[in-house]
């Protein structure tokens, strides 16, 4: 099934040219793609496949096409979309570790804190009224990113460690995509967030197959 993960690299490069181009018809066309492709990808690979993931993946693409709508209720469907799925992770993650076994990832908490409390201070003045939607959001994918380090601790599983990368690569899109949205838009900057945005969700995919 590798060619399906061919078939999601085009798409995503092809979105990232049209986000170049700003061509919201290419946009349109192409991201709507590729969650599915990651989903049939992931259920085809796995043995057994985690509902969690699934549903993270499902609810990836629901955001996916959210935020392709021009009116503000589309965009908050879409981030509520991206926690869902965020939080299927953090109960994935959970999981398929054993929990919070180790003192060790409590102490894990304190980089996270420090470098959210910064974000939140920096974004605040920006933020208008969607300062607590906003907190609330850093805060759920801040907790999914600290539950995958759990699995990397207990060593349980040698894929562990790509959904740390996958974890930290989504927080730096959505971070982008924040920026962009309520600092400064730039519209060239979606290239980017696409790609980190992609890549994020092939590592966290990835991490709960046994290659």
């Amino acid at each position: 099934m590798a060619w399906l993960l061919g078939c999601f690299a085009v798409v995503l490069a092809a979105n990232m040219m049209f986000a170049v181009r700003q061509s919201q018809h290419g946009d349109r066309c192409t991201k709507p793609l590729l969650m599915p492709l990651l989903i049939l990808y992931y259920v085809f690979s796995a043995n057994p496949s985690n509902g969690w993931v699934v549903g993270a993946l499902v609810f990836g693409f629901l955001g996916d096409v959210f935020l392709l709508g021009q009116k503000e209720i589309f965009f908050k469907a879409g981030v509520i979309a991206f926690l869902l799925g965020n939080v299927c992770y953090a109960v994935a993650f959970w999981k398929v570790s054993g929990g919070l076994t180790q003192p060790l990832l409590l102490w894990l908490l304190v980089p996270y804190s420090v470098a959210g409390g910064i974000l939140m201070l920096w974004l605040w003045r920006y933020l208008g009224v969607q300062k607590i939607p906003v907190l609330i959001y850093l805060l759920v994918i801040f907790v999914m990113s600290w539950t995958s380090w759990f699995s990397v601790v207990a060593g349980s599983r040698p894929t562990a460690v790509i959904g740390v990368v996958g974890s930290l690569l989504f927080i730096f899109s959505d971070v982008l995509l924040t920026v962009k949205v309520f600092v400064k838009p730039q519209k060239t900057v979606q290239a980017l967030v696409m790609l980190l945005y992609g890549l994020a969700q092939v590592s966290l995919m990835g991490s709960f197959l046994v290659w």
